[in-house]
């Protein structure tokens, strides 16, 4: 799903209630093997976006009195839930993002991302 949004529409908030859903409302374990984690990844261009990403899931979560029961802890910049599932929030560095099990990928701004010819280029953080 891509979206084109204006400025002040929503585009991270609504990126921060699919990574809550899709982390919530299903159950992964028939496809997760045993002791294997699966996540959620938000990835957003700044450090201070990536916060504000996380602050939101973990509003969204907190608010809720059934979806507080799914989270085991929460870190600076992931949500451990029941169920081996962990959203992860973080500025996109390919480096960073490899060897994990992903249930979702959310790349939010990601038109902001830095180009190839940076140490961290957004095509490989694609990939």
């Amino acid at each position: 799903l891509w979206v084109v949004a204006g400025r002040r529409s929503g585009k991270s908030r609504m990126a921060a209630a699919v990574a809550a859903f899709l982390s919530t409302f299903s159950d992964y374990r028939r496809v997760l093997a045993a002791g294997e984690t699966g996540h959620v990844l938000v990835l957003a261009p700044t450090r201070a976006q990536s916060r504000a990403i996380h602050d939101y899931i973990a509003g969204f979560l907190q608010s809720s009195p059934i979806l507080r029961q799914q989270v085991l802890s929460v870190g600076a910049d992931e949500i451990r839930l029941r169920g081996n599932i962990c959203i992860t929030v973080q500025p996109p560095n390919f480096r960073s993002i490899r060897g994990r099990t992903l249930i979702a990928a959310i790349l939010d701004e990601c038109s902001f991302w830095r180009d190839e010819t940076s140490a961290a280029p957004d095509v490989e953080a694609y990939r």
